[in-house]
């Protein structure tokens, strides 16, 4: 079977679907999406756009907190993510 945009369910691309906050507090995939041809897709575009973004921003600050990068390390990420969000909402708002 052809992987075309027409056939793409309506949840494609959303990072609060395909990679959401399980109960542990750990993000994971769901079981249902494993079972999905465009799952591997899927996951790229919602990691790629704003949600990604976001949660690349989150990924930053548990590794500030935990020691692993320093306070100007992270402030260059975070001001170089909200950079890239304004750009994509820039890039959104003129189609």
């Amino acid at each position: 079977m052809e992987k075309g945009k027409k056939d793409r369910p309506d949840c494609y691309g959303r990072l609060s679907t395909i990679f959401p906050v399980g109960e542990r507090g750990v993000r994971e995939i769901p079981e249902s999406c494993f079972e999905c041809l465009y799952v591997r897709d899927c996951l790229k575009e919602a990691i790629s756009g704003p949600e990604g973004l976001k949660l690349q921003e989150e990924r930053i600050g548990q590794a500030y907190r935990s020691g692993q990068i320093g306070f100007f390390k992270r402030w260059y990420e975070k001001k170089r993510i909200h950079d890239m969000i304004k750009a994509v909402s820039v890039s959104k708002n003129k189609k």
